[in-house]
C-alpha cells in the first residue's frame, strides 16, 4: 500500500503541498507561507526531515510559530493571573 506523504505528516503548522509547492501557516494571522522547491525530490527531503516531526524538526517557519503560540499564551496567563488578583482585593 502507497501511503501518501501528506498522511505522515505531523507538523501542526503544515497547510497544503502542491507540485513542488509547500504552504505553512503563515505568521501573520490568515496567511499561508508558501515554499517553493526547485525539484520534487528536494521538496520530499525537507518534508521527511522537517514536516514529518511535530516538533519541526528545526524549521524555521515551525520554530517562529512556536514563539508566537507560546508568547501569546504567556500573555494570556499574565492577564488571567492579574484578574484573579483584582478579584481577590474586590472580595478580600
Amino acid at each position: 500500500m502507497n501511503i501518501p506523504i501528506t498522511a505522515k505528516i505531523r507538523c501542526p503548522f503544515f497547510l497544503s503541498v502542491k507540485n513542488n509547492l509547500l504552504c505553512c501557516e503563515g505568521y501573520i494571522d490568515n496567511t499561508c507561507m508558501t515554499t517553493k522547491f526547485s525539484d520534487e525530490k528536494s521538496k520530499k527531503d525537507y518534508i521527511k526531515n522537517h514536516c514529518f516531526r511535530c516538533d519541526g524538526g528545526g524549521c524555521t517557519f515551525a520554530e517562529n510559530l512556536y514563539k508566537k503560540y507560546k508568547a501569546i499564551e504567556e500573555k494570556e496567563d499574565m492577564e488571567r493571573e492579574k484578574r484573579a488578583r483584582e478579584k481577590l482585593k474586590k472580595t478580600g
